[in-house]
């Protein structure tokens, strides 16, 4: 399969959706194969963010923010990367679009990445996300940047697990991650779950979604005959 992020412009359907597996390029970012696609195409798993394996404008930003070299930062990323590839390996792929904030129809981001939950096994199953928060593998994204379009509905759990694991320090964090996490150069007194929210996020969901409890991945509602189907043509925005 030839990778490839410019993707046709087809817009993709609000359900959970089935892909094939290419490959894990890092722990937040797979290549897979859509219904109906012959190529692959990038998904930047949303809301969470593992360390960089390799030189870029984003390891060089983490650099200056954090004082976290490359040297240190590859081995904690080949380590997040390992664990996706042992959670998705022979497990069927489930995606699950919400739009961007502000932004209605868009589901990627400014490389042309979709940007989805992802879930293990069903459309049902663990959320990727999530599991490699509780585990000290990734931390929330954004962090201390207020973006609106990459706000998301399940911030609010993803800040509770990433608060967690700042307490209970599983994973990578006492080897290299607490220094990519705002909180630890605030202080313990200011590791509660609302200062991560606030601090952290620095932004507010607009309102008509902000009392809107965090939702689980959406479910395959739909019913079959409107389901995508292989083959089946799926416009991008």
């Amino acid at each position: 399969l030839k990778l490839h992020t410019k993707q046709r412009r087809r817009k993709l359907p609000l359900v959970a959706m089935q892909v094939t597996l290419h490959d894990v390029q890092d722990g937040d970012t797979l290549s897979v194969q859509l219904p109906g696609e012959e190529k692959a195409t990038f998904v930047r798993v949303r809301g969470i963010d593992t360390p960089e394996m390799h030189d870029s404008d984003k390891s060089e930003a983490d650099l200056d923010r954090s004082d976290l070299p490359m040297s240190e930062a590859r081995p904690l990323g080949l380590a997040a990367k390992a664990r996706v590839m042992q959670l998705l390996a022979g497990k069927k792929v489930f995606l699950h679009l919400e739009p961007l904030p502000l932004e209605e129809g868009k589901f990627r981001n400014h490389r042309g990445r979709i940007l989805a939950y992802v879930s293990i096994g069903s459309s049902e199953g663990p959320d990727l996300g999530e599991i490699l928060l509780r585990e000290g593998l990734a931390l929330v994204w954004p962090r201390e940047l207020p973006i609106p379009r990459f706000m998301h509905p399940k911030r609010e759990l993803y800040v509770h697990a990433c608060n967690e694991a700042l307490h209970k320090k599983p994973g990578l964090w006492n080897e290299g991650l607490q220094k990519l996490c705002p909180a630890v150069k605030w202080g313990p007194g200011k590791w509660s779950v609302k200062a991560c929210n606030i601090n952290c996020c620095m932004y507010d969901i607009p309102k008509k979604t902000a009392t809107t409890p965090s939702p689980e991945p959406k479910q395959e509602t739909t019913p079959a005959s409107h389901a995508p189907q292989p083959g089946a043509p799926i416009p991008h925005p």
